[in-house]
C-alpha cells in the first residue's frame, strides 16, 4: 500500500512514511505536537527576519556614517540623500518594532505548551500578546495585567476556568479581550468577572459566563464591557451589572436564570442591549434605572416579576417581543420619559403595559395581547400618549385607567 509523509514532517515530525490509512490517527492523535512544532518553527522564522533587519538596519548606518564624513564639503548636495536614508532608517526601525511585539503564547495544562497555567502565561506578556488556552480544565483566578491582551480558548464547551477562592475569577483594569471559554465563579459572594478602573475596556465574545452568588460579570464605573455572542446565567445575584459611569453593550447573547435580575442598569449606565435573549430570572429580565439606553430587538420572556423594569430616565424600547411573564410586561415607573414602540408584548399575566404615576411614556405602533388581565395599564397622574397600538384579546380591559388624575392621550388604537 502507497505511503505518504506526515504534512508536518517540514516542521520537524519525525513520521515520514505513513500509510494512508494510518494518516488521519497520526494526525488526530499528535495535533497538539504538530501545533507546538508550528509555533517553534514560527519563532525561528521571526527570530531570523529580525537578524536580517538588524543587519541591513546596520549597513545603512554605516552608510550614513560615511556620508556624514563628507558632508563637510557638500553639505548641501547631500542634505536630500540624507533625508533619505534616515526614513529608511526609521521604517526599519518600525518593523523591528512590529515584529517583537504580538507574540502568541500557549497554554496547556497536559503540559504541551509553554506553560501549563492561563496565570503564568499572563505574567510573562507584554502589550498586544495573545494567551491560546488549548482544552481541558483551569482552577486559578486571571488577572490582566497589561493593556491590549487577549485570551483565546477552545470554546466554551471545551476550555474551563473555575475558581472557588475569594475574589473576583476575571479582574480586569485594562485594555483586553477574552474568547471561546466557560467561566465558572464557584464562590458564593463573589462575581465572576470583575471590570473596574478608569478606561478599563473588555470584550467578551463566545464565553460562558456563571456564577454563585455574585454577579456573573460586573463593571464599575468608567469601565466598558462589550458582552457579544456569549451565555451569561445561573446567579442567585444579578447576571450582569452595569453601575452609575459605566458604559458598553450586551447584543446576540443569552442571559438567563439570575435570582435577582438578569440585565441591570444602574443610573447613568450608557449601555445598548441589542438582539440578546434573556429569560427565567426570578426577578426582572431587565431593570433600567435612570438611564437613555437603547433596548432593541430582544426576546425577553418568562421572567418572574417584570421582564422589563423602567425606572426614571428616557430608554428606547423598540422592536421587541417581550412575552409570558407571571408578573407585568413593561412596567414604567415614576419619572420615566421612555418610548415604547413597535414591540410585540404579549402574554403577561399581571398586564403588558403598565404606566405608573409620574411617568410620561410614549407607547406607539406596539401589538399587546392575550394578558390575563388589561392591556395597558394607566394608573393615577401618569402622564403620556398610547396611539396607534394593535391591542387585542387581553381578559380585562385594552386600555384601563385607574381612578385618579391621568393626562394620557389615547388615540388611533385598534381595540379588541
Amino acid at each position: 500500500m502507497a505511503s505518504v509523509p506526515c504534512p508536518f514532517a517540514i516542521y520537524g515530525c519525525s513520521a515520514k512514511q505513513l500509510r494512508v490509512t494510518e494518516l488521519e490517527q497520526h494526525l488526530t492523535a499528535e495535533a497538539p505536537e504538530h501545533l507546538n512544532l508550528v509555533c517553534i518553527e514560527l519563532v525561528k522564522r521571526k527570530d531570523f527576519a529580525r537578524t536580517q533587519h538588524q543587519k541591513q538596519e546596520q549597513e545603512w548606518q554605516r552608510e550614513l556614517n560615511l556620508f556624514k564624513s563628507v558632508a563637510h564639503a557638500r553639505e548641501a548636495e547631500l542634505t536630500s540623500e540624507m533625508a533619505l536614508l534616515q526614513q529608511k532608517i526609521a521604517a526599519q526601525d518600525l518593523t523591528v518594532q512590529r515584529l517583537m511585539q504580538g507574540s502568541v503564547v500557549v497554554v496547556d495544562g497536559a503540559g504541551c505548551g509553554l506553560f501549563t497555567t492561563i496565570g503564568a502565561a499572563l505574567a510573562c506578556c507584554q502589550s498586544g500578546d495573545t494567551v491560546v488556552v488549548r482544552p481541558g480544565e483551569y482552577t486559578e483566578a486571571l488577572v490582566l495585567p497589561s493593556a491590549d491582551l487577549t485570551i483565546r480558548g477552545s470554546g466554551p464547551e471545551r476550555t474551563v476556568v473555575r475558581l472557588g477562592a475569594e475574589a473576583a475569577l476575571v479582574r480586569v483594569d485594562t485594555v483586553a479581550a477574552i474568547t471561546g471559554l466557560r467561566l465558572v465563579q464557584e464562590h458564593s459572594e463573589f462575581p465572576c468577572v470583575s471590570v473596574s478602573g478608569a478606561g478599563a475596556d473588555l470584550r467578551l465574545e463566545d464565553c460562558d459566563i456563571s456564577a454563585l452568588g455574585g454577579p456573573c460579570v460586573e463593571v464599575a464605573a468608567e469601565s466598558r464591557v462589550l458582552v457579544h455572542g456569549s451565555k451569561v446565567h445561573g446567579s442567585n445575584d444579578s447576571g450582569i451589572v452595569f453601575h452609575s459611569g459605566s458604559a458598553g453593550s450586551v447584543e446576540r447573547s443569552w442571559v438567563s436564570g439570575c435570582g435577582v435580575n438578569n440585565i441591570h442598569l444602574r443610573p447613568g449606565a450608557d449601555v445598548a442591549l441589542r438582539h440578546n435573549k434573556v429569560f427565567d430570572s426570578l426577578g426582572c429580565g431587565i431593570r433600567a434605572e435612570q438611564v437613555d439606553s437603547q433596548i432593541l430587538h430582544n426576546d425577553v420572556y418568562h421572567n418572574v416579576i417584570h421582564n422589563v423594569a423602567v425606572v426614571s430616565g428616557s430608554p428606547h424600547i423598540a422592536h421587541n417581543t417581550i412575552h409570558h411573564s407571571p408578573g407585568v410586561g413593561i412596567d414604567i415607573m415614576e419619572g420615566s420619559r421612555c418610548t415604547v414602540s413597535d414591540n410585540d408584548v404579549g402574554h403577561n399575566d399581571e398586564c403588558n403595559v403598565v404606566l405608573g404615576p409620574g411617568t410620561e411614556a410614549s407607547i406607539v405602533k406596539n401589538t399587546i395581547h392575550h394578558s390575563r388581565r388589561h392591556g395597558v395599564l394607566v394608573k393615577a397622574k401618569a402622564c403620556g400618549e398610547v396611539v396607534n397600538n394593535h391591542i387585542h384579546d387581553n381578559i380585562g380591559q385594552a386600555v384601563k385607567t385607574d381612578t385618579g388624575t391621568a393626562t394620557v392621550k389615547v388615540q388611533g388604537n385598534k381595540l379588541r
